[in-house]
């Protein structure tokens, strides 16, 4: 599968989730008992995954991890967390929880134009202009909501 296929399973499974998110809120069940409990979760379901793909034969490489790496990935736990709780928040209190996600995706553009600065990234001028126009129409949903 390439990166078109893993982008819009994301994109459905990720709107599904916070569709249900949005219920568990009306439901009165608390941002933070949300978060726990899709950690731990997640946790479950990658310890999972490790053992199915141990079986096929791809082992973890713990040489990999050297402090750095922890470092970093310390990092995307704490930035994950935050994220998470923002969103699960967002959800709760906009309007219309379309208008958090849709500022949150909003991320792409952002992570788009830092990529091409730090890494190379490949960014024509008309996509440029597409997340120029994408910016645009992110302050409308801040302006008019």
């Amino acid at each position: 599968m390439n990166w078109i296929y893993y982008s819009i399973i994301a994109l459905f499974t990720g709107m599904f989730a916070q569709i249900i998110i949005k219920y568990l809120l009306i439901k009165q069940i608390k941002t933070i008992d949300i978060i726990l409990l899709l950690s731990l979760l997640n946790g479950v379901f990658s310890l999972i995954y490790y053992i199915i793909k141990k079986f096929n034969k791809k082992k973890f490489n713990f040489k990999l991890m050297n402090l750095k790496y922890f470092i970093c990935i310390l990092l995307i736990c704490i930035f994950s967390f935050i994220c998470a709780y923002s969103i699960i928040k967002g959800i709760d209190t906009a309007p219309n929880p379309g208008y958090a996600v849709a500022i949150t995706s909003t991320s792409f553009v952002f992570m788009s134009i830092i990529c091409y600065f730090l890494y190379g990234s490949h960014l024509t001028y008309k996509s440029f202009i597409g997340l120029i126009i994408i910016l645009i129409g992110f302050s409308f949903i801040i302006k008019f909501s």
